[in-house]
């Protein structure tokens, strides 16, 4: 259901903005103020039950009590809050926000040529914006818990037209230090974000601080710290190190290494007393007192893994204490909901580096079971999950195919049965091209354990193929959108005549099943926006799931159905991976390439 065009209350709803897991935002117009506004109107979806639908109610309104609390110039405020029934429609409930159509940092800082630009005191300037808005939270003893660029809208500045005010907004998982045990339990977040603590149902401010350091860390470096899965990002905040700043950025003084390590310390204590302790070390690691003649370059390939971690660095790093195997509670919510249970285990000491590695494998497969792995723009990689006695970190040093196949289920959530034909990590060439296109307008390379294929030019596309043929089959790929517009899956690809049929996947929410042929123009078999369960973000790994039987192609994004497309013009032919440029450079990285014969 859409209300574009609709009236609701004194605001005429103009057009849509964006959504969640939880909410839709619109563009509307206050009618009696004259001005734009943004709303925020919750999903009324049938797919919810009476009782499911009733807590995301009672989310939401607690998300806008939450920021009705909060006075702060970076903290975007809540103009009303109300409740309207449309003609022969049910109740609609919703929040009134400022329209900011600067949009969010997470967009914003995609330009890798404003990045280039910016100074250590325009970074420091930033995160201390951040960090205000959410010491003052803290201070009313509030936790937002999903720190996050695209939580932060962007405000401009006459004064400063090259750096924006950054607005905290999103308290939709916001929590409070007075609710009661049970909720205090629920596991809720974005997984490249969370700190171990919160991983276990225990958030604390310094949970904040630790997501507040990632994104610092993303700004500085052009990477995030901890990459990969589910599993494997759990794993890393639990046990890994992440590398050092300065190896990345080699203008990146040690004092800003120092700073972040600490931040991200596995254990609460361990980092600074306060978000506000951290932005100000943060601050004076830059160096920037003063405001700075030079500035940091942050341009770059963006890498898809970080290494692993290394021994001599000096932020501590324990064994995180025993987590209890959480049980999934299905939550509509903007972001990973899981609810612990309330106990401890003691693990004798050898079992505890192996712990947090099975607990990734269960909580995997507990979601995968149900179906929810969702994430504000969801979280559903390929992982270990379909047995439970396959882990993460071994599936990722999967070998190249011999005559002996790895033994590998055919997913549960495809249709029909299989037989594994092929796999490939993709973290090295075998039957794929290694690359470089023509005119350096793009490439084929594998580097950081992963398959990546730019194109550097606009409004054309950079196709990478793979000797591989077969007729009727099920695939599983992972997909990350570094940088830019597209990636695309080919398959049936007609070598000689150039003629394939492909998958296209957007940053801007939209799927298309392709028809391409080299004599007439593309043909849309079929076009669908993923649903608000699946995740849109910059630097999310996809899953792609294609089931191919004859003339119909069938279309998994992160284990969800999303559309079936028919047609009979090419029965059989090879594989191929793209990178598709609309109006920007794109970079796309692909991992983790199964078929399976059907």
């Amino acid at each position: 259901m859409t209300l574009e065009g609709q009236q609701l209350d004194q605001y005429r709803i103009l057009r849509f903005i964006g959504r969640g897991g939880m909410g839709t935002v619109y563009l509307a117009r206050d009618t009696v103020l004259e001005r734009d506004v943004a709303i925020k109107v919750i999903h009324m979806n049938e797919e919810f039950s009476e009782a499911e639908l009733q807590e995301n109610i009672e989310l939401f309104k607690r998300e806008a009590r939450t920021i009705a609390m909060l006075d702060h110039p970076f903290i975007l405020p809540l103009y009303a809050f109300g409740e309207s029934q449309l003609k022969e429609q049910q109740n609609i409930i919703y929040q009134v926000m400022p329209y900011r159509q600067e949009g969010a940092l997470n967009i914003w800082t995609r330009d890798p040529e404003r990045l280039a630009q910016l100074t250590p005191h325009d970074i420091s300037m930033m995160i201390t914006q951040a960090a205000e808005a959410l010491q003052y939270a803290h201070d009313r003893q509030i936790i937002h818990r999903d720190v996050k660029p695209s939580n932060f809208l962007l405000r401009d500045r006459p004064d400063r037209p090259h750096l924006p005010d950054l607005l905290l907004a999103d308290f939709g998982i916001a929590h409070l230090n007075m609710v009661t045990r049970s909720e205090s339990r629920e596991i809720r977040g974005t997984p490249l974000f969370m700190a171990p603590e919160q991983w276990r149902g225990q958030p604390v401010p310094a949970s904040d601080q630790y997501a507040l350091a990632i994104m610092a860390y993303e700004i500085l470096t052009g990477q995030y710290p901890f990459r990969g899965p589910v599993p494997d990002i759990m794993y890393q905040h639990l046990e890994e190190t992440p590398r050092v700043p300065s190896e990345i950025k080699k203008q990146l003084p040690s004092e800003v290494d120092q700073v972040l390590l600490r931040a991200l310390a596995k254990e609460p204590e361990d980092r600074y007393p306060s978000i506000r302790t951290f932005s100000q070390a943060l601050q004076q690691a830059l160096g920037t007192t003063e405001p700075p003649a030079h500035s940091i370059s942050l341009s770059g390939p963006v890498q898809t893994r970080p290494s692993t971690s290394l021994k001599e660095q000096s932020a501590p790093t324990r064994t995180p204490r025993g987590i209890e195997t959480p049980s999934l509670v299905r939550k509509q919510t903007d972001a990973l909901s899981i609810e612990a249970l309330p106990t401890q285990r003691q693990t004798p000491p050898a079992q505890k580096r192996k712990l947090p590695l099975l607990v990734a494998c269960v909580i995997v497969l507990l979601l995968i079971s149900l179906g929810s792995i969702g994430l504000y723009q969801t979280l559903a990689h390929p992982t270990a999950s379909e047995t439970a006695t396959t882990a993460p970190k071994t599936q990722k040093q999967t070998s190249a195919p011999t005559t002996t196949l790895p033994a590998l289920p055919y997913p549960s959530y495809l249709p029909g049965m299989g037989k594994l034909l092929f796999i490939d990590p993709l973290d090295k060439p075998n039957k794929w091209e290694n690359v470089t296109a023509p005119n350096h307008k793009g490439d084929c390379q594998f580097r950081n354990d992963a398959y990546h294929i730019r194109k550097l030019a606009p409004h054309s596309r950079q196709y990478c193929s793979a000797d591989l043929s077969t007729t009727n089959f099920a695939l599983e790929v992972q997909m990350t959108i570094e940088t830019g517009d597209c990636g695309a899956v080919i398959f049936r690809q007609q070598k000689a005549t150039l003629n394939y049929y492909y998958v296209q996947l957007c940053q801007n929410s939209f799927v298309i099943l392709r028809k391409s042929t080299n004599d007439q123009p593309t043909i849309n078999l079929s076009e669908k926006e993923l649903p608000p369960t699946t995740k849109n973000e910059p630097h999310h790994p996809y899953l792609i799931a294609l089931v191919v039987r004859g003339s119909t192609f069938q279309l998994f994004v992160d284990k969800k159905r999303i559309t079936e497309g028919k047609d009979t013009a090419f029965p059989e032919g090879s594989f191929a991976l793209a990178a598709i440029s609309q109006d920007h450079l794109t970079e796309v990285s692909f991992q983790q390439f199964r078929v399976w014969s059907i």
